[in-house]
């Protein structure tokens, strides 16, 4: 993931907790939740989910560095909108997962965050299902070469027959497949994987949405088999799971149970469909989190450069503000003779970078509109590229501070990923020139 490749090079994206400027506001807290390219801004209650579910609502703003008051900063591992809940993992020992859920309360939408402790399953937008597979009759699409078919008579469906490119039943939503089964025996899964055939199956059962081989046996049936090894089946079992992970192989027991964990798993699937474009609407209407200041240096660690210097300074307490401007020019020399060990062309590189940092400053929403809109053609080309534009994606979504601190970096992780810059077209060829007019070899 882009998010932990910055977390290990010290580029990590951060969950920040800021103070409300709003005195009126009865939510005293701001988080700003790095989901992807487009960070989102939430009020909340408190700063965590520790005894009881934390209410949210959505802000219209992020604060203006003049008045962001940062509460706390943590490195992100993870955080990703899954359906209707966005699944939050943060860098740190304690308290570091979570999940701010879209749901409703009393016929309005509303957002909670909950953590593991603070809440017992979470069931975002379903309906817990009592007879009925999600609160719904589902219509299940039989192959026509399907042989002593299911009829799904216990469950509330109703089934029609048509051929299908794959699996044996599906469930299908706007004229498109949305989730599949494919039927086997023992006997059946058996042949299958003596003739060759199941890595062409898995392999065409895992471009659908959502997709399982149900087998209406146990596993342990596959040890009793007389007539192949049972160890190679179960090592090819276990391969397939490895492989293909979106495709299980679920063992039922029966076929009673098989046909009962289908329905479910349709149901399942279509109500996923469901969450996902709920999910997505409720995230989208959520305002854009603005940028975040580059953290400073903590005063452990300047006070340990001081030590470090042999400069004289207490073991406890505040810094004398000259050790502050001696930690200011030390790093601003490590600067300097860090770009004296470049080569030409990665000093022509940085001197292109810096002036485009500079364009940012003065037009961050234009520059990075425009980075943006690079990424998006240059994911459709160069496979090899792909890894950092994820990661300029990433950077981009910290803020104009971060991706100015990035372009003008000399560390190796910031020379790499301006090999591969999104910001073409951002400076006039005039501009260009004049950016390495000084530069000798």
């Amino acid at each position: 993931r882009p998010e932990r490749s910055l977390l290990i090079y010290g580029w990590g994206v951060e969950f920040v907790i800021a103070r409300n400027p709003d005195p009126a506001s009865t939510l005293p807290f701001l988080v700003r939740l790095p989901v992807g390219s487009r960070p989102v801004v939430l009020k909340v209650k408190d700063t965590w989910p520790r005894t009881a579910k934390v209410f949210c609502h959505p802000a219209t703003e992020w604060p203006d560095a003049a008045d962001l008051e940062i509460v706390e900063r943590v490195p992100v591992v993870s955080c990703v909108r899954r359906g209707v809940a966005i699944d939050l993992v943060l860098d740190r020992a304690r308290e570091n997962r979570s999940q701010f859920v879209f749901t409703k309360a009393r016929g309005r939408d509303v957002v909670f965050w909950q953590s593991a402790r603070t809440r017992k399953q979470a069931r975002p937008n379903v309906a817990v299902p009592t007879a009925r597979a999600s609160g719904r009759r589902l219509d299940i699409v039989v192959d026509t070469r399907e042989r002593y078919a299911w009829k799904f008579s216990a469950q509330q469906a109703m089934t029609s027959n048509r051929a299908l490119p794959v699996g044996d039943y599906a469930v299908e939503a706007g004229g498109e497949t949305v989730a599949v089964v494919e039927r086997k025996s023992v006997e059946d899964l058996v042949s299958t994987i003596v003739g060759g055939k199941l890595w062409t199956l898995l392999a065409a059962m895992a471009g659908v949405p959502h997709a399982a081989l149900v087998v209406d046996d146990r596993y342990s049936s596959l040890f009793k088999l007389a007539h192949v090894r049972p160890a190679t089946v179960a090592d090819q079992i276990a391969e397939a799971a490895v492989r293909y992970p979106a495709v299980p192989i679920v063992f039922a027991e029966t076929r009673q149970l098989a046909q009962e964990w289908t329905y479910r798993f349709f149901g399942a699937a279509l109500e996923h469909l469901t969450n996902e474009a709920v999910g997505a609407a409720r995230f989208d209407a959520l305002s854009a989190a603005g940028p975040v200041p580059a953290p400073a240096a903590s005063t452990a660690e300047v006070r340990a450069w001081a030590i470090a210097s042999g400069l004289d300074v207490s073991d406890r307490g505040r810094l004398r503000p000259e050790i502050w401007e001696a930690h200011r020019a030390a790093t601003a020399q490590e600067s300097v003779r860090a770009i004296d060990t470049l080569t030409f062309e990665e000093r022509r590189s940085l001197a292109i970078s810096a002036a485009v940092a500079e364009k940012l400053r003065m037009e961050p929403e234009a520059v990075i509109a425009k980075a943006r809109s690079n990424i998006e053609t240059m994911r459709s080309i160069g496979v090899n590229e792909q890894p950092w534009v994820e990661m300029w994606e990433a950077v981009l979504g910290l803020g104009a501070s971060h991706v100015g601190a990035m372009l003008t970096s000399t560390d190796p992780v910031a020379r790499d990923l301006r090999q591969s810059s999104p910001f073409a077209g951002v400076l006039t060829e005039e501009e260009r020139q004049q950016a390495v007019s000084g530069l000798r070899r």
